[in-house]
């Protein structure tokens, strides 16, 4: 790669991480804060697709890229901010609902179960998966397993997670941890090692590709033709096969990924990385596009926090109108949308800001 590609920033991937903490912080307000049967099959297909493949896939995706061209890239350092990571997870669990259910539980509104307070315990999150991401990221590393060797682990790790999805002991303690590797229903895990593992392999890989490329721009030409051919193929021959397409994005079955959702939801995220590299292309020609990529950037570098404070929000929402029963008008919803998607960027933003500089001034002191 020339020295100009090298030290080009991946702006692709920030564009494609802003876009899915839109898509994320939707779905998230759609799904829990309003009711999706008020609305039409066009509406939930649009949301869910879009915060489908376009969102969580595309995270952990990009969690790969960028593990790759991290500054802190050694084995120890993978396993500690996995650890960190993990940790968050289970802190916001308690944040998210776990505090506010806990309170309606012991106030005795019916609404609320003792199982709605122990799940919210040990649910498994993008935040936990991303944990146990990176910390088996550095024990491969660690083991010197090459990234080809990754991939084929990761394969096998998806075809045993579907297998295993539901294997449960009855004891939500010990099932909530099993949460963390296979798929369960309760306490419930979204995103189990075991299935989506695969998606930060495939940034991983795609990094080296990338690495190796001198010439960006004819490398998305022809991932944007393969992908998107492939993409579409791959849908029609579903459709022609009978296989329901929205079970690749809908609640019900998205999170216990198989190979075939999987191809499915790469194809997108490698379709749609293609399309935002020729968007700020595009973008950084025109007067103001070194502030658009600028806020771009800032966004995607604050993601952890962006995602921590909409759960904050959205979840904590979701908890009180759950416990006191009741409903927002659907009419609303994209009111919710328009108003609380610029305030947790906003929120995250100035939080990373701020941590970022109390971080400073601490090691300045030392």
């Amino acid at each position: 790669m020339s020295e100009t590609q090298s030290k080009r920033r991946v702006v692709e991937l920030d564009a494609m991480k802003f876009f899915a903490i839109v898509f994320m912080i939707t779905v998230h307000i759609f799904e829990f804060n309003f009711s999706p049967g008020d609305y039409g099959a066009a509406v939930n297909n649009a949301v869910f697709f879009l915060g489908g493949p376009a969102a969580a896939p595309a995270f952990m995706f990009c969690m790969g890229v960028t593990v790759m061209f991290s500054r802190r890239r050694g084995p120890a350092d993978h396993i500690r901010r996995g650890f960190i990571l993990l940790m968050m997870g289970y802190l916001l669990n308690a944040l998210n609902g776990w505090i506010a259910m806990s309170i309606g539980y012991f106030m005795g509104y019916p609404t609320v179960s003792a199982d709605d307070v122990i799940e919210l315990v040990f649910i498994v999150d993008i935040l936990h998966f991303a944990g146990m991401g990176f910390m088996l990221i550095g024990v491969l590393e660690k083991l010197k397993v090459s990234h080809l060797g990754m991939l084929i682990i990761a394969l096998a790790m998806q075809a045993l997670g579907y297998v295993l999805a539901g294997t449960c002991t009855g004891n939500p303690a010990v099932d909530g941890l099993l949460g963390l590797f296979v798929k369960m229903e309760f306490p419930e895990s979204a995103f189990p090692l075991l299935n989506w593992f695969i998606f930060p392999v495939a940034g991983i890989v795609f990094s080296d590709i990338l690495v190796c490329c001198s010439d960006h721009r004819a490398l998305y030409s022809k991932i944007l033709a393969v992908s998107a051919a492939t993409f579409v193929l791959v849908t029609v021959i579903c459709v022609s096969a009978g296989i329901d397409v929205r079970d690749f994005y809908m609640v019900d079955s998205y999170y216990n990924q198989d190979i075939l959702k999987t191809i499915f939801s790469l194809f997108w995220v490698m379709t749609e990385l293609s399309l935002l590299y020729f968007l700020m292309s595009r973008i950084r020609g025109v007067p103001t596009g070194d502030r658009v990529i600028s806020a771009v950037t800032r966004v995607s570098y604050s993601l952890t926090a962006i995602y921590f404070i909409q759960w904050l929000i959205i979840g904590n929402i979701s908890d009180v109108i759950y416990i006191l029963d009741y409903s927002f008008e659907p009419w609303l919803f994209p009111v919710f949308v328009a108003v609380l998607v610029p305030l947790c960027m906003w929120m995250g933003v100035k939080a990373k800001s701020y941590g970022d500089s109390y971080k400073a001034a601490r090691s300045e002191r030392v």
